[in-house]
């Protein structure tokens, strides 16, 4: 066995040479989504240069707020809750971080909001209302 290889072996890091190693145990069961309302939006957040790191760690502690992908000075956070107001809520504690310059909205996911579920709604009973007034 090459020495690289036994450090990724000691390491635990991949399979070595042929030998197949155990597959990880499964993910608990996430919780079912269509139970409750979500939305999801992703943002990305500029730090100056070397303050990732800390910042990454400041701004997961904000309920909600996932981070991903990290660069010099930019990392992607996932943001997840109830309505598009808890998602702007959300936003603004993370541009409220110390050492976040700013943040840039990448994608927003919200058909799933109760409140625009509720004037869309609305929108289509006056729709038809006036439809069945224009007929009788």
């Amino acid at each position: 066995m090459e020495a690289a290889d036994q450090d990724r072996q000691q390491a635990g890091e991949g399979s070595v040479g042929n030998k197949a190693e155990p597959s990880p145990e499964p993910a608990a069961a996430s919780p079912d989504l269509d139970d409750e309302p979500v939305v999801i939006s992703s943002y990305l957040v500029n730090t100056r240069d070397g303050d990732v790191e800390i910042v990454v760690d400041r701004v997961s502690v904000i309920a909600g707020v996932e981070a991903h992908e990290r660069f010099a000075s930019q990392f992607v956070i996932t943001i997840e809750a109830e309505s598009i107001d808890a998602s702007i809520e959300t936003v603004k504690k993370v541009n409220a971080t110390e050492g976040v310059i700013n943040s840039v909205l990448v994608y927003a996911n919200f058909e799933d909001d109760p409140v625009i579920k509720a004037q869309l709604e609305k929108n289509r009973a006056s729709q038809k209302a006036k439809s069945e007034q224009a007929e009788g």
